[in-house]
């Protein structure tokens, strides 16, 4: 899990590609909580974030968007939304891994 993207965690503890960043992103995986309203904010040990959203959570940003929300945050919590219809969770921790700077 090296290549810039935010990753789903899956039920047996893997992470799985949910969002490439394709560069140029500006957005933070916090961002929803901060504009949306939504989620639980976490934090791995090694300072890579960490959000948790229900389905409910990503229903209720997706019917009425925040002016806020860009819309690289929103075809982000699209994915989720389709990520837990494909894999029937009810909630996900998303993980968001930033390009290497140099």
């Amino acid at each position: 899990m090296t290549a810039p993207g935010v990753y789903a965690r899956e039920p047996d503890g893997g992470w799985t590609p949910l969002y490439a960043d394709a560069g140029g992103e500006t957005y933070h995986l916090h961002d929803i909580k901060a504009v949306g309203g939504v989620g639980t904010r976490g934090q791995d040990p090694d300072g890579t974030p960490l959000l948790a959203l229900s389905r409910t959570d990503v229903e209720m940003v997706l019917l009425d968007p925040p002016d806020a929300l860009d819309e690289m945050l929103l075809a982000l919590i699209a994915a989720v939304r389709e990520h837990l219809r494909a894999t029937g969770q009810k909630q996900v921790t998303l993980r968001q891994v930033f390009p290497a700077s140099g």
